[in-house]
């Protein structure tokens, strides 16, 4: 085939395809490349691994940070961390206050480093100290409080930015904690078999080793693109005024929410889609929510052409109750055990089936209490109920209510709920 005949437009399509396979996997690819950076980095400045573009680059990192390089590779696995957390579908908050106290902390320590090595310009070249960023920062304070006084001043804000840093973003005293709830939550070690509490596989949970198997490849014309939206912040502008007579609100647990990442939900929306095509029924997701327990995605019918007796064509919308029908198949296509389909959906124009999320949420009882929803009650028999199908904290008045219904399957926690 002559390279010259080749039309510049399957270059172009081959080119969009191969982005639009690469496009979900680019924090996985991103995660990778930080990871691996990190650990070259980390080798090559103890001497245990060379190479020319190596070499040149811990030199730059040695002349400029000094001691202080081992704050890049750390930096590079943060950042590699994040990335992995986001594809997982549980991202970070961004919290620039701390961010910035954390550089302020790596900065300030780099300036001790050379005002312990004697705040000599020729030594920092070499990679002693805080490098050449030391130095200068080293000398800024020594000219008019002198070494001594620089060194407390650094020392101090060091110390100061570094707690207040770990406070914000990992949860200063709660590391500890942390690890523990991690290392015992479930997935974190194996079940014991009859568990109620394990959730049940589905598209969007992982399965067990030794079973997992390849999943069904989305063709491209039902292939989606949609993004996860920002966590709103849902508490209220000024905090909550609690009665003298309630317990500390700090006793409560915060906790974090999990959820699930947009490559999880395209390839969902886009099986759904398909599974409705291969049973003749057009249908569209038009969009998605997200909650603690489930993923809701909007399915829009579509219309179906039927000819009839005299030759014209007849357009009918695909009917609710087609779509009902269906849901063993959907469920069987999302290899979920239960998959409940709302149709349609109270006060909109689609019907929503509703997914099992791949890592279900605890809800806390702390978030809800301090969202503007409670807030807005302004009762002293507010109740603070959890999060709705979108993840949106719900509170509702005792007061208010004539009768109270607690509903749920056997062993899902009624009795508890009640007597708590």
């Amino acid at each position: 085939m002559d390279p010259r005949n080749t039309d510049p437009t399957e270059e172009s399509g081959l080119i969009w395809a191969i982005l639009d396979r690469l496009l979900p996997y680019l924090d996985d690819l991103g995660a990778v490349v930080l990871a691996v950076g990190a650990v070259l980095t980390l080798l090559g400045w103890f001497g245990l691994t060379r190479g020319v573009v190596l070499d040149l680059w811990v030199g730059l990192l040695s002349r400029w940070f000094g001691l202080g390089v081992p704050l890049v590779p750390l930096t590079l696995a943060a950042g590699a961390l994040v990335l992995i957390r986001r594809s997982l579908g549980r991202p970070w908050e961004v919290r620039w206050v701390p961010i910035i106290a954390a550089e302020v902390a790596g900065f300030s320590l780099l300036g001790l480093l050379s005002v312990l090595d004697g705040i000599s310009l020729p030594a920092a070249e070499q990679g002693f100290g805080g490098g050449v960023v030391g130095w200068s920062l080293a000398t800024l304070l020594a000219r008019p409080i002198s070494p001594i006084g620089a060194g407390i001043v650094l020392g101090l804000l060091a110390f100061a930015a570094g707690v207040y840093a770990l406070q914000g973003l990992i949860g200063g005293a709660e590391i500890l904690k942390r690890l523990v709830i991690w290392l015992e939550r479930p997935g974190a070690a194996p079940q014991r078999a009859g568990d109620r509490s394990a959730p049940p596989p589905s598209l969007l949970t992982p399965s067990p080793k030794g079973e997992r198997r390849r999943g069904q490849r989305v063709p491209s014309e039902f292939r989606k693109n949609f993004q996860l939206p920002d966590v709103p912040d849902e508490r209220p502008s000024r905090p909550i005024r609690r009665d003298a007579d309630l317990p500390e609100i700090g006793i409560l647990e915060v906790g974090e929410t999990s959820r699930v990442s947009a490559k999880e939900i395209n390839r969902a929306a886009g099986l759904i889609e398909k599974t409705l095509a291969d049973f003749g029924l057009p249908v569209r997701v038009v969009d998605f929510r997200t909650g603690p327990s489930v993923t809701q995605f909007a399915v829009e019918p579509g219309y179906l052409e039927q000819v009839g007796a005299d030759g014209t064509t007849k357009r009918h919308k695909v009917r609710v109750s087609q779509i009902s029908a269906l849901a063993n198949d959907l469920a069987l296509t999302l290899s979920a055990p239960r998959l409940r389909i709302e149709a349609p959906v109270p006060g909109q124009a689609y019907v929503g089936v509703e997914v099992p999320n791949r890592r279900p949420a605890v809800v806390r009882l702390r978030p809800v209490l301090e969202s503007v929803a409670f807030a807005d009650i302004g009762s002293p028999l507010a109740v603070a109920l959890g999060r709705d199908v979108a993840g949106v904290a719900t509170a509702a008045d005792l007061a208010a209510m004539p009768h109270l219904l607690i509903a749920g399957t056997t062993g899902s926690g009624k009795s508890v709920g009640i007597t708590d």
